[in-house]
């Protein structure tokens, strides 16, 4: 797996850890899209994600991992490919795979705040179980309804809720 600074900014930010080590964000992704390139032409399999300097430093703090260490920054690559936050790499140019995965990551954040914000909703009084939860599972059997009931072909499905 690799992980990418999409970002020039993300670029400058992880320079005060040590890494990289080019002498610009150019330079970084010609040579990511070089060792790309080499791994799929020796047929080997490499996921690609974004490392967001932010979310390493915070990484690292949780697992007690130092920022500056090629160790720390590999860990945190394992993590992105656990998480699903990677994408497979499949000989793209990165001008083109970089823009998904931000939105991979833009969707995982969305994701991540709407969870925090469902639990928030509490737990059932009588039984305990999770107000979202409950939520999000009689949506999910309705949309599961509506689809059978509609059948093959192209629909449009608007809901709101209030």
């Amino acid at each position: 797996a690799l992980a990418l600074l999409a970002e020039e900014e993300d670029y400058h930010r992880m320079t005060r850890y040590g890494a990289p080590r080019f002498r610009d964000h150019a330079q970084y992704l010609d040579a990511a899209a070089t060792v790309l390139g080499t791994r799929t032409s020796e047929g080997r399999r490499t996921r690609v994600g974004l490392l967001d300097p932010e979310e390493y430093v915070a990484f690292c703090a949780g697992s007690g991992l130092d920022p500056g260490s090629a160790g720390s920054r590999h860990r945190f690559t394992e993590h992105l490919v656990e998480t699903g936050a990677t994408l497979p790499y499949e000989g793209r140019p990165l001008a083109e795979l970089l823009p998904d995965l931000a939105h991979l990551a833009l969707r995982r954040a969305t994701f991540a705040y709407a969870g925090e914000l469902l639990d928030a909703a509490g737990r059932c009084e009588e039984c305990g179980e999770s107000l979202a939860r409950a939520a999000f599972d009689r949506a999910s059997e309705l949309l599961v309804a509506a689809c059978h009931a509609l059948g093959a072909g192209r629909h449009h499905l608007v809901c709101s809720t209030s």
